[in-house]
């Protein structure tokens, strides 16, 4: 028996709704945007085409998103690292949307849908800073950030951990990242250089290597390096909890300007996407933390500036 099509939308929408990603974002984060979606039912499978029309939907609202925050000749230029870390997984970046029309042509296969999308712009602004594909501010301290992040396997013995998406920037990462270009600095990470750093190399400055930290900290022009470690382990029944710990470290002489460590604890629902909230967390707060002391040591361009400005005074 054929469904109606307002009953396959609604399974539909239920489908595509985001996961929960720790705290709801606060209006300010958000771009809304008002796009369409099309997509070919074939089979006469009407509510996978509503799933794939609302995709391509929540894609052409990402893609107006990265365009305003890299220019379209930079959109051409690493259209396949966007598409991967972006537009596939673009669902992710979705704070809510909203049906204003859904259609089927008339004599043709063809669903269109039209939303109303709110995109998570400060998740997209993360994403785009840990590939560097922002511009950077102009004069800013360069500072390069090596996290390896560790989730702690369910009912395994703590020793056996399993690394959290390898092949990307990790959660605790991406919010460093975010957090010291917003003050102003120029954060950088080993997979975005032209020539990326050896997996070694990078493994013994997060372990403890002041020189293999150093010895990359040159390689990328920068002034500090930040290595940090992050794990997270889901403590109890809905409970996960997440450790992020940090150094920093002068490239010019080795010197470590501060340790920090933060501990976040957070109750989900659900467990998908509860290791990341909790490591995002813990990277927020870990952020906040070695702002303060790296403000002391090299304050970012404005302030700088003013500072320049008062003694001259």
């Amino acid at each position: 028996m054929r469904r109606s099509l307002p009953a396959l939308l609604a399974l539909t929408l239920v489908a595509l709704v985001p996961a929960p990603r720790g705290e709801a974002a606060p209006l300010a984060d958000s771009a809304r945007f008002e796009v369409e979606g099309a997509a070919v039912i074939l089979r006469q499978n009407r509510a996978r085409a509503q799933k794939r029309a609302i995709r391509n939907a929540f894609r052409n609202a990402l893609l107006r998103v990265v365009r305003g925050a890299m220019g379209e000749e930079a959109l051409l230029q690493y259209g396949d690292r966007v598409e991967s870390a972006l537009l596939r997984p673009s669902h992710q970046f979705i704070h809510r949307f909203r049906l204003l029309n859904l259609k089927v042509e008339a004599g043709s296969r063809l669903m269109r849908v039209k939303l109303e999308v709110h995109v998570d712009r400060a998740g997209v602004d993360e994403v785009l800073r840990s590939l560097r594909l922002m511009k950077e501010t102009s004069g800013a301290v360069r500072v390069l950030i090596l996290v390896e992040e560790r989730i702690l396997g369910e009912g395994a013995r703590k020793e056996e951990v399993l690394s959290l998406r390898p092949r990307r920037a990790a959660a605790t990462e991406r919010r460093l990242i975010f957090r010291f270009a917003q003050a102003g600095y120029a954060p950088l990470n080993p997979r975005a250089q032209r020539t990326p750093a050896a997996p070694g190399q990078i493994a013994s400055a997060i372990r403890g290597n002041t020189d293999a930290a150093r010895a990359l900290g040159g390689l990328c022009r920068c002034r500090l390096v930040i290595t940090a470690r992050a794990t997270a382990e889901r403590e109890r029944r809905d409970t996960f909890v997440g450790l992020a710990t940090a150094r920093i470290i002068r490239v010019k002489d080795g010197s470590v300007i501060a340790i920090r460590s933060k501990q976040v604890r957070l109750r989900r629902p659900r467990r998908v996407g509860g290791f990341e909230a909790v490591l995002s967390a813990a990277g927020d707060l870990l952020a906040a933390s070695l702002l303060a002391e790296v403000r002391r040591a090299f304050p970012p361009p404005g302030r700088a500036a003013a500072r320049r400005r008062g003694a001259g005074r």
